[in-house]
């Protein structure tokens, strides 16, 4: 009857402790991607709250596509003269903006093929992430800014996908198992980086990367939502469904203020 009892309180103690280790998990996971979230949209604001960042960043936004432009190409070029020969006007003399741009297309190449591998395959991502590390470590000291960030986000999202699916290793239908913290450290570490990011791109009146990398952290909400929902329930994870939306929301209406600046942000 003693060793009865004493099993039973084993058991109940144990059950306890697991229980309370996966709520402090739930509320380390939930925790960070809010406070992901918070940070970025409090600099969002700060960015719509200030008329003259505001008119900063467009400006630009509107000189880097003057420049991009004006890097076309004759057969590419917008110029409305009917001459056959060469529009000398409408293309760079300066010898750098076609290493530029050629720094640029190498960037985007690697970003474009890393997209075409299977990142949620382990080597894969890894091959993905080193293709554009690579080509950023060769090419990032003359590529645009904002291509630098695309890139450097795409790559940490790699990392997150990566780290991610390490801490929720499915079992069967119903149960996860969850590692050790130290993977759940390191992709909710990507998530920071990831923010930070866009919040540095935004310093840098990057309008249009930084609405790019929005949508890769709303990325990382959505890939997460099936595996929150499914170790903490639904309620748990309905927070992540409307952080995502809200950035892509976001993502779409900064695109489309830097076309038409005229338009104003709700």
């Amino acid at each position: 009857m003693i060793d009865s009892v004493s099993s039973f309180a084993k058991k109940t103690n144990r059950i306890s402790s697991n229980h309370i280790a996966h709520k402090k998990l739930e509320e380390l996971i939930l925790n960070h991607f809010c406070q992901s979230y918070q940070n970025l949209n409090k600099r969002i604001n700060t960015l719509l709250n200030s008329p003259e960042e505001m008119e900063h960043s467009l400006k630009l936004e509107a000189t880097r596509t003057y420049r991009k432009e004006s890097q076309l190409s004759p057969s590419q070029s917008r110029c409305s003269s009917n001459a056959t020969s060469s529009c000398t006007s409408c293309q760079s003399t300066d010898p750098f903006d076609e290493l530029t741009q050629q720094a640029n297309q190498h960037i985007q190449a690697s970003i474009e093929y890393a997209q075409s591998l299977k990142i949620l395959d382990t080597k894969e991502n890894r091959i993905a992430y080193y293709k554009i590390a690579q080509a950023l470590n060769q090419y990032g000291s003359r590529a645009y800014a904002g291509v630098r960030y695309n890139a450097t986000g795409e790559m940490i999202f790699y990392d997150y996908l990566l780290y991610f699916l390490q801490a929720f290793t499915v079992i069967d239908n119903k149960t996860l198992a969850m590692n050790p913290t130290e993977d759940h450290q390191r992709y909710l570490k990507a998530v920071d980086e990831l923010t930070e990011t866009i919040i540095i791109a935004l310093d840098d009146g990057e309008l249009i990367a930084s609405s790019m990398l929005m949508i890769r952290l709303a990325d990382t909400f959505l890939f997460a939502t099936p595996y929150i929902m499914r170790s903490f329930g639904q309620e748990a994870a309905a927070p992540l469904m409307d952080f995502a939306q809200s950035l892509l929301i976001l993502s779409h209406d900064m695109a489309s203020l830097v076309e038409t600046p005229g338009q104003v942000l709700q």
